[in-house]
């Protein structure tokens, strides 16, 4: 009886759930990325990967303006009603914003025959990016939303349901050997669509303008505006070495880099699921005691530190297997990104002790001067790295981003007197 009651404990906590759902939509990212790779040739897969990169961006440009202001605000908010209907709309802006922007782009890029930039263009018309790239940013408010109100089985259903719909639909296109972009893209796209609608259903959130609606827009500007700025300096510093490889060491390149970087992609979304869930309860804590709060967070880094060092050093070990097993025999002489990646990510684990006291206090100034430091440095050095070391350069490049950036928030944290191991 103990042990079936320890075990309902341990399977109906949140933290389980927080992984249950992480671990649902990280495998979903990292097997489409690997049927995409099984499906795709290298030109093709790099195509893709560029595809998911300006996706990323205005992902960034979503979080910081509504997501990260989220996290913080939601956990001392009083009226909880008022301020989830105007994230919805806030959201609902945002889409058509972006909506309109990417039309009017299309529009411009009309008088350019796309087909002499990739004859990818050809399958795949430019209007069908921008329904995807919407769809993939509904799925992610929904997503965060209920992770950072503790809606945690609701996260869990609609990522279930993404599974399902996007895996099914990859291994159908796998095994009728329909190796075609465009029907891949109309998969992810419906799937994400399935899931935002669901999400939507399941929030019970009805889009209104009434309630403290100033003072929600406000803080959401006030707070964002650094947060907007540190995303775009954050996506260009990280991003320089992944686009550049392309242009300086081939669109192929570019796909191995990319391949190797969405694997572990599932790893760094680990790491933003536990951000989503950690910083809300650090900042709620914070409300109470800092010394509460700085214990949290150092509890979550050590016992997340020992399992995720452990994982790195396989992958750092077996190298080869593990670029066998995402690519095939194509990406076999890609195999040290592995190893190098593996370096980059243990760094950004240790880093993230620090980065979510940094987001609790607000201190979105000095988050925003952090990334100012890594562009300047990534403008600089990525010629450099890339055209002497190739990939392994355009790590390096990400590694030292990282290790300043540690730095910096280090120094002001210590500055604040928020010193989270003394």
């Amino acid at each position: 009886m103990g042990l079936t009651h320890k075990l309902h404990q341990i399977t109906t906590a949140n933290s389980t759930r927080v992984l249950i759902d992480q671990a649902l939509y990280s495998g979903t990212n990292f097997l489409s990325m690997i049927l995409l790779a099984r499906l795709l040739n290298p030109y093709e897969f790099g195509w893709f990967s560029t595809i998911l990169i300006a996706v990323y961006l205005l992902m960034n440009v979503s979080n910081a303006l509504i997501i990260q202001p989220m996290q913080v605000r939601l956990a001392s908010c009083e009226d909880q009603t008022s301020y989830l209907q105007f994230l919805l709309v806030l959201t609902l802006i945002t889409l058509f914003t972006i909506g309109l922007i990417s039309l009017a782009a299309l529009g411009i890029l009309d008088a350019i025959d796309l087909k002499h930039v990739s004859p990818l263009f050809e399958q795949i018309h430019p209007c069908k990016l921008v329904v995807f790239a919407l769809t993939w940013l509904a799925h992610d408010f929904f997503r965060k939303l209920f992770l950072a109100n503790q809606k945690l089985d609701k996260a869990i259903a609609i990522d279930s349901l993404l599974a399902a719909f996007q895996i099914t639909g990859l291994l159908w296109i796998f095994f009728v050997h329909m190796e075609r972009i465009d029907v891949v893209l109309k998969i992810m796209t419906a799937s994400l669509g399935l899931s935002a609608a669901m999400g939507y259903y399941l929030s019970r959130i009805t889009p209104s303008f009434r309630g403290a609606w100033k003072t929600h827009l406000q803080y959401h500007l006030k707070q964002g505006s650094f947060l907007f700025m540190s995303s775009m300096l954050q996506w260009w510093s990280s991003q320089l070495f992944v686009i550049t490889s392309g242009v300086i060491l081939g669109i192929a390149s570019l796909g191995a880099f990319r391949l190797v970087q969405s694997a572990f992609g599932a790893l760094g979304l680990f790491l933003q699921a536990i951000e989503n869930y950690v910083l809300p309860k650090a900042a709620l804590l914070l409300n109470t005691s800092w010394n509460q709060s700085k214990t949290y967070v150092r509890e979550i880094g050590l016992k997340g530190g020992l399992p995720f060092t452990l994982l790195l050093l396989l992958l750092f070990i077996f190298s080869k297997p593990t670029i066998l097993a995402l690519g095939g025999e194509e990406y076999l002489s890609f195999h040290y990104v592995v190893r190098w990646m593996a370096i980059l990510y243990l760094i950004i684990f240790a880093s993230y002790t620090i980065r979510i006291p940094l987001r609790i206090l607000g201190l979105n100034k000095s988050y925003f001067k952090g990334y100012a430091i890594t562009f300047i440095f990534s403008l600089l050095s990525y010629r450099l790295l890339l055209e002497n070391f190739g990939i392994t350069g355009a790590i390096w490049g990400l590694i030292i981003n990282q290790l300043l950036l540690a730095a910096y928030w280090k120094f002001i944290l210590n500055k604040n007197n928020f010193k989270l191991w003394t």
